[in-house]
């Protein structure tokens, strides 16, 4: 695995369960400049997890498979060589498509590569072959694109995204898209009226993008978070759940939205769950795009099998206490037009 941020570290996680050893190689001096405190806890903890900081691939061995990445570490120009089966490289979503043309695959004006009935018809592709090209299949016969590479891939994040944001709209639920975290930080900020009561419920999200800083320590608003911190939970216990009840505003996120538009939330003590379904004036969520998913089946698989590993890390190195799928909201409509606001992301945020 190649990478040194939370997309990475998430990958090297759901691998390492299957996988007999991942090697994650990083450029840079160490993880911390680009990746969450409690996932480089979780990753090096991890026994068959090997972290390889200031180093680089430098060449790959083959036959008629991959057999071992060749890696140059530091300022040194000696090679090493490390057995591997695969090779996956999350290292950002610009598309990177210059090389395509050096062996001869074709490409379109915005640098994608043509695929399916697209290269059949394209005439730089050349297709050799009487038979029509499979999805995905380059205008080389047995060399498929994958990812964002092909343009209009029904499977693509893009296309997805819009898809789900289509049928959040259909179940009363406002849709929004933003290119970059750092967009959808702007879009929470336009939302939220100054003054307000808001609440932001614990969220890896909400962190990653600054939101939660926002919401705390700008001024702007009374964070309701920070104020039921103050509070006695024994004198104050009732005074204290009426307030986190119904705020003006929740900011949060979800575990899992699917193609559908039914949103998938998940608490070990369900506290946060009420204002979502109706306490609060307003909701506001921020979605990363690689939460979307099939149906409610998968939503519930990603819940367990993914999210919670995540969760619980995190919630013993922050709490000292496990975490739990003790309650799972799921929203599939909305009744009252207007109140609950989804944000989807065009890259990966959060778990």
């Amino acid at each position: 695995m190649v990478g040194g941020g939370n997309s990475a570290g998430q990958a090297v996680v759901r691998f390492s369960r299957y996988a007999q050893q991942v090697t994650l190689l990083v450029r840079g001096r160490d993880l911390g400049a680009s990746m969450s405190q409690y996932l480089i806890d979780h990753v090096t903890a991890i026994p068959n997890v090997e972290v390889r900081v200031r180093t680089q691939v430098a060449g790959l061995e083959a036959d008629d498979r991959l057999r071992a990445v060749i890696v140059r570490s530091g300022d040194s120009t000696e090679r090493a060589q490390v057995p591997a089966d695969s090779l996956f490289i999350c290292i950002g979503g610009t598309l990177c498509t210059d090389g395509a043309t050096g062996i001869a695959l074709a490409t379109n004006p915005a640098g994608y590569l043509v695929t399916g009935s697209d290269g059949a018809a394209d005439p730089g592709g050349s297709w050799p072959l009487p038979r029509e090209p499979l999805p995905l299949e380059t205008n080389r016969p047995g060399v498929f694109a994958a990812g964002e590479c092909p343009p209009s891939s029904p499977n693509s994040p893009p296309t997805i995204a819009a898809k789900a944001a289509a049928a959040l709209e259909r179940n009363g639920i406002r849709p929004l898209l933003a290119a970059t975290g750092a967009d959808a930080r702007g879009l929470v900020g336009s939302l939220l009226t100054d003054g307000a009561e808001v609440y932001n419920n614990t969220s890896q999200t909400l962190e990653a993008i600054g939101v939660a800083d926002d919401i705390e320590r700008s001024g702007r608003y009374q964070p309701l978070r920070l104020r039921l911190y103050r509070m006695d939970r024994e004198m104050q216990r009732r005074e204290m759940r009426i307030l986190a009840a119904s705020p003006d505003y929740v900011v949060g996120s979800v575990h899992a939205l699917t193609e559908g538009g039914s949103l998938l939330i998940a608490s070990a003590s369900g506290s946060q769950l009420g204002p979502l379904v109706s306490g609060a004036g307003r909701v506001i969520l921020v979605i990363g795009a690689q939460k979307i998913v099939g149906d409610l089946a998968t939503g519930m698989r990603r819940i367990y099998e993914y999210c919670y590993p995540l969760e619980d890390a995190r919630a013993r190195q922050a709490y000292g206490v496990p975490s739990g799928v003790n309650n799972i909201l799921v929203i599939n409509k909305v009744m009252t037009s207007g109140r609950v606001t989804a944000i989807i992301v065009k890259e990966r945020l959060g778990f």
